[in-house]
């Protein structure tokens, strides 16, 4: 995550501890090219919302809503947060394992 204010708020970490979530915070300047979610997990979850909308129109729900989404969310998470999909995010954004000549790169070229 970055480091925005409102993930210091106590809401947030209250929130945080009691879903047994472990908030990671990235270098301060350098989320831009450390996006670890950016860079391979919400594509994915894009790519299989539109999957379910496809097969709901398919079978003729038209009006695909809040509530169509919800019935289909937890589908979509399953196809998406994978470990294998995580962890490829993680490797392509020089994360893990790290790979600082991978981040100077992304680094340089984004400065440019």
């Amino acid at each position: 995550m970055d480091n925005h204010g409102t993930h210091e708020t106590l809401e947030f970490i209250n929130l945080a501890n009691d879903n047994y979530i472990l908030p990671y915070p990235l270098l301060l300047h350098m989320t831009y090219c450390m996006q670890p979610l950016d860079v391979g997990v919400f594509q994915p979850y894009k790519h299989w919302y539109h999957v379910a909308i496809k097969e709901a129109l398919a079978g003729l729900d038209v009006e695909y809503g809040l509530r169509s989404f919800l019935r289909d969310l937890s589908w979509i998470r399953e196809q998406t947060s994978r470990k294998s999909t995580i962890r490829h995010a993680f490797q392509k954004s020089g994360m893990y394992p790290p790979n600082t000549t991978h981040l100077l790169l992304s680094t340089r070229s984004d400065a440019t």
